[in-house]
C-alpha cells in the first residue's frame, strides 16, 4: 500500500495514478476521528475508530492476488494436524456494595472530567483521556491499587470477582486441570497468588516486574514440567511467543481492548500438542467497563477480511500460515 496503486487503467494512462495508501484509505477504511499524522500512513498517530471494514467483497478481491491464507479448521489443513476449538464463556458477577460505591465514584469523576473537557477544549488530549479510562479499569479490577488519576481510596477487602477467581482456580485444580489466568495488572496477579498460597495451591506468577530469566525458569521448571497447576500471567509478558499446551483452561480476569491481544493469549494453549478440550472464561462485573471492553473485542473486523463471511470471529491466527507476495513477485511466509 506504500507504493502506487496498481490498476488496469494505468496501462493506457497514468493520469489517475494515486498512492496505494490513499486508495486503501478511500476504499476500505472507516474512522471516528484521527490525527493528521495517522492520515498520512495509517500506522502512527492517535486515532479512535470503530473497526468496521468498508467494501468487504472489494477488499477480498484486492487481496486475492497477494495473500494466501489458510485457517486451522480448513479440511485440507486439519488433515495434517489438529488444533482444538476452545469453548468460551462469559461469567457475569454481581458487585459487593463497597466495591460498587468506589467504582461509581471513579466512573462519575471520569464522566464529569470528560464532559467538562468536551465543553471547554478544542483539542483532544488522548494521553489524559487514556489515563482517566485506566483509572476506571483499575477501580473495577484492582481497587486496592491507588490510581494516580483518581483521588478515591478503596478500603474494602477482596472484591466479588477476586473471590470468585480464587474459588474457580481452586475448583479447576481439584478437577485435575492446569490453568492460565491472565490479567493486565501485576498487582491483581499478586493478590490472587497470595490467596492461592494461603490455600496451599502452588502457583507461578510472571509479569513485567520480574526478570526475564526468572520468568522463563519458573515457567519451565514449576509449571510446564513441575507440580504447579496455576500460571498467573500478565498479558504483556505471555500473550506472544509461548507454547503452553500443558494448560487446558484459560481465565481472563481483565479484558483487553483488542481481539488480537486476547486471541494471542488464548492461543498459547491452542497447539497441535494439546490433548484435552480447552475452555476459556472471561470474568465480568455486571455493567462495568468489562462489558464495554468485551464489546470492543467482539467488533474486530480483521478475521472477516482474509477469511470468509459467516466464519467464527476467531480463526486461530496463531496457528495459521500467511504468505504475502510483494509487487515485485517475491514472497515471504509468516507462521504463528
Amino acid at each position: 500500500m506504500h507504493r502506487w496503486y496498481l490498476d488496469p487503467a494505468l496501462r493506457q494512462s497514468t493520469r489517475g495514478c494515486v498512492p496505494g495508501v490513499d486508495q486503501v484509505r478511500e476504499q476500505f477504511v472507516t474512522f471516528e476521528w484521527v490525527t493528521n499524522a495517522f492520515k498520512d500512513d495509517m500506522t502512527t498517530g492517535a486515532k479512535r475508530e470503530v473497526p468496521t471494514l468498508r467494501n468487504l467483497s472489494t477488499y477480498r478481491a484486492a487481496l486475492a492476488h497477494h495473500v494466501k491464507r489458510r485457517v486451522a479448521q480448513e479440511p485440507q489443513v486439519a488433515r495434517h494436524f489438529q488444533i482444538p476449538v476452545p469453548e468460551r464463556h462469559v461469567v457475569t458477577l454481581d458487585w459487593d456494595p463497597t466495591h460498587l460505591a468506589h467504582y461509581l465514584r471513579v466512573a462519575e469523576d471520569f464522566r464529569q472530567w470528560y464532559m467538562k473537557g468536551q465543553a471547554n477544549s478544542r483539542e483532544r488530549n488522548l494521553i489524559a483521556l487514556l489515563a482517566r479510562i485506566q483509572a476506571v479499569q483499575i477501580a473495577a479490577a484492582i481497587p486496592q491499587r491507588r490510581s494516580d488519576k483518581s483521588p478515591f481510596v478503596y478500603d474494602g477487602g477482596l472484591t466479588s470477582k477476586q473471590r470468585y477467581v480464587v474459588d474457580r482456580l481452586a475448583g479447576l485444580v481439584e478437577d485435575g486441570h492446569k490453568v492460565i489466568a491472565y490479567a493486565e495488572w501485576p498487582e491483581l496477579l499478586e493478590v490472587i497468588g497470595r490467596e492461592l498460597d494461603g490455600r496451599g495451591i502452588e502457583q507461578v506468577t510472571i509479569h513485567g516486574g520480574k526478570p526475564i530469566a526468572e520468568r522463563v525458569r519458573e515457567l519451565n521448571t514449576r509449571f510446564r514440567a513441575g507440580s504447579a497447576p496455576v500460571l498467573l500471567a500478565s498479558l504483556g509478558v505471555a500473550q506472544k511467543g509461548l507454547n503452553i499446551p500443558e494448560a487446558d483452561r484459560v481465565l481472563f480476569l481483565t479484558r483487553s481492548w483488542t481481539a488480537k491481544t486476547e486471541d494471542q493469549a488464548e492461543g498459547r494453549v491452542l497447539r497441535p500438542q494439546q490433548t484435552r478440550p480447552v475452555t476459556t472464561e472471561f470474568v465480568h462485573l455486571r455493567g462495568s467497563i468489562d462489558d464495554y471492553q468485551g464489546q470492543m473485542v467482539a467488533q474486530s473486523a480483521m478475521p472477516s477480511a482474509p477469511d470468509w463471511i459467516g466464519a467464527p470471529r476467531r480463526w486461530m491466527a496463531s496457528s495459521s500460515s500467511i504468505s504475502i507476495r510483494s509487487w515485485g513477485g517475491s514472497s515471504r511466509t509468516w507462521r504463528g
